[in-house]
């Protein structure tokens, strides 16, 4: 990883048009840390919709039950797909628009079948459901984005589909966190955003964009209105009144740019950092992320650097791919800063079998309490460069009262990591300790974190020889892909074993690249 001489710290400035699409105003903002508090937010406030609900998704399921412990609450079904057909039925002027990622048929095995059927025709006429494929090969829409008569809209990491509801406990023995099936999965972490006024309506207008793009066709406008008409009840606010920012990454694919704000928003905030880097982050693999972050640990006078990720992705394919990148990642990193510097965790339960380890699903960066980034994209090439996403942005550089409520943010969620109150992290701070100090106090309990593994077997060590088509940062077409493939590697020798694993790779991958891996298995 060759490091950037010129990362040293340097203001941070959002600028439209370079890390940004726009800068809006948010009379309200919360974060909904874990899936049990955002669907219970996004239901509270679709019941006060009037004029439109629009939702761009990865993935969504009819079968998706917004409150587990209740089959009715205040009078609606809690299973999704009944749920928006009775608000449609209720309200009369409502209209719901849903554009999800179309994904390929081998990877629909993990899909909810026949989704056109469950959520078109034959459900209600003002309900519009289209699978969006106006991609390039490889790539998906990412963004997990709903907006609410433009006047509130959610952003984050969490898609309205099955296995993601928890709650910041993560019980060993939930009984509620299951499948539409009845099957139990594992512990699951993410980080969500509500937001009001008029950063709500950019993003409405940016979710016109992308329908039009995908169908051609023009959504009318909702008129925002007031937001105490439609934040969802017992949701409070963390932050009000100030400046945020979205920032996109779009590939480019017949008349559309490439855009690729958020790739050059984590470029500068991290260049920016003095103090503390937080991240959270289902992948960790951005080749130019790592540079700068690189770049940053070899400053003797630079921030450090805590990553929160995941012990292992989800699914064979990704656990030999993405965390062989990973790894040598990590790898990298840890040969420039010792651990008081550079810290790599993954979060567990001592209960928990090894297997069944908290998974880590958060898109998610923290600069010095002052910036903050959250949104559907990965800190991957793919997000960076190949899949649609959509981010949210905080600058509190000049404002204590922002950099309180991020701070408060971090506190909330190292606590859930560690098992303590977030004020127990506070306290540990405010005692003198770095943020890898207080880690190591306050680490030990039932709850903690763990240094991530790099470890990796030698022979998928060879077989993963670049990030070009493993995790792509932009398109790659047939005539790319078969040079990445057959390029010779003045560096690999392949064992009698390796040679199989190799051919059994180059012909599972050139199927499950395309179709079922392109949009990873929880994105």
């Amino acid at each position: 990883m060759n490091k950037d001489p010129t990362a040293i710290a340097q203001p941070f400035k959002l600028q439209p048009g370079r890390n940004c699409w726009r800068v809006a105003t948010a009379e309200k903002l919360a974060f909904l840390i874990d899936g049990a508090s955002y669907f219970e937010a996004f239901y509270r406030a679709a019941l006060n919709a009037e004029r439109s609900i629009t939702i761009l998704s990865w993935d969504i399921d009819t079968r998706t039950e917004l409150f587990p412990t209740s089959h009715e609450v205040d009078g609606f079904s809690t299973e999704l797909g009944p749920f928006v057909r009775q608000l449609l039925r209720q309200k009369k002027a409502l209209r719901v628009n849903i554009l999800n990622w179309n994904f390929a048929m081998l990877y629909a095995m993990e899909r909810q079948w026949f989704q056109s059927i469950h959520y078109g025709w034959r459900t209600h006429h003002r309900l519009r459901f289209h699978l969006n494929d106006r991609h390039p090969i490889g790539a998906c829409q990412h963004e997990k984005l709903v907006v609410i008569d433009d006047t509130v809209a959610f952003i984050g990491g969490l898609d309205l589909t099955k296995n993601r509801w928890d709650t910041p406990e993560h019980k060993e023995q939930e009984p509620r966190r299951v499948d539409p099936d009845g099957n139990a999965y594992a512990p699951f972490h993410d980080v969500h955003t509500i937001v009001a006024g008029e950063v709500a309506e950019a993003l409405g207008e940016l979710a016109c964009l992308r329908w039009l793009h995908a169908t051609g066709e023009r959504l009318p406008p909702a008129h925002r209105r007031p937001v105490s008409d439609v934040w969802p009840i017992g949701v409070k606010g963390d932050l009000e009144n100030l400046p945020v920012a979205i920032a996109r990454t779009q590939p480019k694919f017949e008349d559309q740019p490439a855009v690729r704000e958020i790739e050059q928003l984590y470029l500068d905030a991290i260049t920016a950092a003095r103090h503390r880097i937080f991240i959270e982050s289902q992948y960790f693999t951005a080749h130019r992320v790592g540079v700068v972050i690189d770049s940053r640990l070899s400053d003797p006078q630079g921030p450090e650097v805590v990553i929160v990720t995941g012990i292992r992705s989800d699914g064979w394919l990704e656990c030999h791919t993405m965390d062989v990148l990973r790894a040598r990642m990590i790898r990298r990193l840890r040969a420039t800063a010792n651990e008081a510097r550079l810290r790599v965790l993954y979060p567990t339960t001592v209960c928990l079998p090894d297997s069944q380890c908290i998974g880590v699903h958060s898109k998610l960066l923290i600069v010095d309490d002052a910036i903050l980034t959250i949104g559907s994209a990965n800190c991957s090439n793919r997000s960076m460069g190949l899949d649609s996403e959509c981010n949210l942005i905080i600058d509190g550089t000049e404002s204590d009262r922002v950099q309180a409520g991020l701070r408060n943010v971090r506190y909330r969620l190292l606590g859930e990591h560690l098992g303590r109150d977030a004020t127990e992290v506070e306290q540990a701070e405010r005692r003198g300790l770095s943020t890898i100090d207080a880690i190591g106090h306050l680490n030990g309990g039932p709850r903690r974190l763990h240094d991530c593994p790099c470890v990796v077997a030698p022979e998928i060590e060879q077989l993963v020889s670049t990030a070009a088509l493993v995790d792509p940062e932009r398109p790659v077409d047939s005539e790319q892909l078969w040079q990445i493939i057959l390029r010779p590697s003045r560096h690999r020798t392949f064992s009698r074993k390796s040679l199989i694993l190799s051919a059994v790779a180059v012909l599972g991958g050139l199927l499950g690249f395309f179709w079922r891996w392109s949009g990873h298995r929880r994105s």
